[in-house]
């Protein structure tokens, strides 16, 4: 009779290697903003704050490109050669100003752009104001604003991918 071999050990269930989450990890902006903004966000915003917020965010959209171009054209009134005052005393800050009215003319371009995609509740609209957001944060960094410029970013891209799945496109 040939002897038996004992029968290798199986090993214990904390021995064996942990098993690694098999999801794919987000590759691109969007997906980014559906995993962390929406589906890991650790608060969501009721149904019908999301419903008010897609309702109003046009009108909303409307009044901040009229404030935009209210601030354009201030900035462009002190950086006009004409204005001696600024150009004179403090140089640097006229063109700071000059500077910052782009980054007012491209965010102005995006919210008027935005706006009839808004009201049709389009994904054209919805992506313009990602860009709005992005512009922002630039102009925030370009400003040493930096902490505003990443708490706008984080709360703008919060609320833009909870309301997302409203715009159609």
């Amino acid at each position: 009779m040939a002897a038996k071999k004992p029968a290798p050990k199986a090993k214990p269930k904390s021995q064996s290697a942990p098993k690694r989450h098999t999801a794919a990890q987000p590759k691109d902006l969007m997906s980014w903003g559906e995993y962390y903004l929406v589906e890991k966000a650790p608060v969501q915003i009721p149904t019908n704050a999301k419903k008010a917020i897609v309702t109003y965010a046009p009108w909303a959209v409307a009044l901040a490109a009229l404030y935009q171009l209210q601030a354009i054209l201030l900035l462009v009134r002190f950086t006009l050669p004409g204005f001696k005052v600024l150009e004179q005393y403090l140089p640097s800050l006229a063109n700071s100003f000059a500077f910052q009215t782009i980054f007012y003319v491209v965010q102005l371009a995006f919210l008027v752009v935005a706006l009839p995609g808004l009201f049709k509740r389009q994904i054209e609209g919805w992506n313009a104001l990602i860009v709005v957001v992005f512009v922002n944060v630039l102009m925030n960094i370009y400003r040493a604003s930096v902490l505003t410029g990443v708490i706008s970013l984080v709360l703008g891209l919060y609320v833009l991918f909870q309301v997302r799945e409203y715009y159609k496109g």
